[in-house]
């Protein structure tokens, strides 16, 4: 004899439901059962105390179950029909999968309910028809003993229908509540989702600078913002960058700098693995990542942006031809270096064109490099270049501004190089200043190949309060500095200034680049020292910082509208324009 499958979940017709009957519904129906017999037995003490017999007030009941049982059919439909009508298939297909505390689906719970408050509805009006013809029809019996009990099992026995059903629809009710809060949630999740970006950083290096800072502090916005963020570098991260960045964000290492097989499957891999939506290429100007990213990208809806972070005609290798050519006097050798810097920059302006085109979006840090990249690079109307600047990686929010609490005391933060920070130049400045200003003093914080330089020529001007502090976090200098001085000569958006602004520390900057005075307003939130072709004159900058030194109201007022100043470059407004470009990116 073939044995009776169990009772599951996936058992269909009758006996699919007794199994989510018994195994949800029961108790709680039970529990409107319970509830039902304490109504008839109210009932029933009104009856005993009642005049009329209980015929009579059997016609009563039969009367109101005719009242009653219609429109409870109706309303039970109508709930029906609602679960049935969710027109949002996404919607659809995760209630049907959503599972209650029991382990049965929101679904099945709520198809069990219906069919259970079906069946006492329909039970209650095949009683209410048929006790209505009955007692219509006016049947005498000689037995008024037995007639009586019947009135009473038949009057018990329908008023527990009656209310059974009544107190079934709380249940019915209940399930329906928890069905659109359910599906309300569902709703927010899938909305959230939608909105939600896996996001891909592309670096050649990940270590301690400028452009690391930058993609850290974007990385951790964007994971704030529920987004989820990769970082992949051709080399292998330091450590303590990585300890430095938000521990949600995964780390890849691609290998090799070049286009190979190699590279380009394991940038698929990354891509596909992590669902990537956009590539955030940090690396503007080399051709090889974007040729790289492109290929592994293939056949994959991804959007790609690319990031150029200094002024698109420099960079370090022409200026180090530039220096070079300073530095020659020999005929011969001074062609050779016009030849390799006519050379680098049709390398240079090539590969950045190449990027350009190749590349989803383009961005720059500064609206006045839009005009040096469209001569640069001989791209006369370009469609899909656009300027974001990079925001203020330090957090000033608790930061409360006291004159008071500020020290006479100027700083360098950065790099100590030749090629670009130039150094020497506020050692240069500070010469014509320590013996004027003898309660001030000079603090530089960084480090770098030119530091044996530099601490050899502040020996050799015999300057007293000159500090170096070799790499430091800077925020506890932005706080008690009173002025920072830049004298690069290329930059891009230097963070420093947008940071030292923000903890009312003046800047006086060389201006030797154009974004400066994007940044800067001269004389009223920060000091722009004028550019000479001929050179950096450090009398005219040491005149200008002068002022303000021996000025303390003039300080002050500058230091407060440089922190204003410094609040369009907060993280929460750069996070809102790099929003507006995913938008702008993915819908397209």
């Amino acid at each position: 004899m073939e044995k009776k499958r169990p009772l599951t979940l996936q058992s269909k017709g009758w006996r699919g439901f007794r199994h989510i009957y018994f195994l949800y519904c029961k108790k709680q129906f039970k529990h409107s059962f319970i509830w039902a017999c304490c109504a008839v037995a109210f009932i029933a003490v009104v009856a005993f105390l009642s005049n009329k017999s209980y015929f009579e007030l059997l016609i009563v009941l039969s009367d109101i179950g005719l009242k009653v049982a219609p429109p409870l059919l109706g309303f039970t439909l109508s709930g029906y029909a609602m679960i049935v009508g969710v027109n949002d298939v996404n919607i659809a297909e995760r209630l049907k999968n959503h599972k209650t505390k029991t382990g049965i689906t929101m679904y099945q719970q709520l198809y069990t309910t219906f069919i259970a408050m079906l069946g006492s509805i329909f039970l209650l009006l095949l009683e209410s028809v048929v006790l209505h013809y009955v007692l219509e029809a006016d049947i005498s019996l000689d037995f008024p003993m037995i007639v009586d009990v019947i009135d009473v099992i038949v009057f018990l026995g329908y008023a527990v229908t009656m209310f059974y059903a009544l107190f079934a629809v709380k249940d019915l009710l209940s399930n329906l509540f928890s069905l659109g809060q359910t599906a309300n949630n569902i709703y927010q999740s899938m909305n959230k989702n939608e909105n939600r970006k896996n996001i891909l950083f592309l670096m050649k290096v990940f270590e301690v600078g400028g452009q690391e800072v930058v993609t850290a502090t974007l990385a951790d916005t964007f994971i704030k913002k529920d987004h989820r963020v990769v970082i992949a570098c051709f080399k292998q991260p330091n450590d303590m960058m990585v300890k430095r960045t938000n521990p949600a964000v995964r780390f890849y290492t691609i290998g090799d700098f070049k286009y190979s097989k190699e590279s380009i499957d394991i940038l698929r891999n990354i891509l596909k693995e992590n669902r990537i939506d956009v590539v955030i290429n940090q690396w503007g100007l080399p051709y090889v990542p974007c040729k790289v990213l492109n290929k592994a990208k293939e056949g994959l809806d991804v959007k790609t942006i690319a990031i150029y972070h200094n002024s698109p005609n420099t960079n370090a290798r022409i200026k180090d031809v530039e220096i070079a050519l300073a530095n020659t006097h020999n005929p011969i050798k001074k062609a050779i270096l016009r030849t390799k810097m006519f050379a680098f920059k049709q390398i240079t302006s090539k590969s950045m064109k190449y990027v350009y085109e190749h590349t989803d979006l383009y961005m720059v840090l500064s609206p006045s490099f839009v005009d040096k990249f469209k001569e640069f690079t001989g791209t006369a109307n370009p469609d899909h270049l656009q300027v974001l600047t990079n925001p203020v990686t330090i957090d000033s929010s608790s930061y409360h501004y006291s004159f008071s609490q500020k020290q006479k005391e100027i700083i360098f933060i950065g790099r100590i190089d030749y090629n670009q920070k130039r150094v020497y130049r506020v050692v240069d400045t500070w010469a014509k200043l320590e013996s004027v200003f003898s309660d001030w003093k000079l603090t530089i914080v960084g480090d770098g190949t030119a530091r044996k330089d530099i601490e050899k020529q502040v020996k050799e001007y015999g300057l007293q309060r000159v500090s170096f502090e070799g790499f430091q976090q800077p925020k506890p200098y932005y706080e008690r500095a009173s002025i920072l001085m830049l004298t690069s000569e290329y930059e891009g958006f230097p963070l420093v200034l947008a940071e030292c602004m923000s903890f009312g520390v003046i800047p006086a900057v060389y201006n030797s680049y154009s974004a400066v005075c994007d940044i800067i307003d001269g004389g009223k939130d920060g000091i722009v020292l004028p550019y000479h072709e001929k050179g950096y004159n450090a009398n005219e900058a040491a005149g200008m910082i002068a002022n303000i030194m021996k000025d303390d109201g003039k300080r002050e007022q500058m230091a407060l509208a440089a922190i204003k100043k410094s609040k369009e470059y907060s993280v929460e407004k750069i996070y809102s324009e790099w929003e507006c470009v995913f938008h702008s990116l993915l819908k397209e």
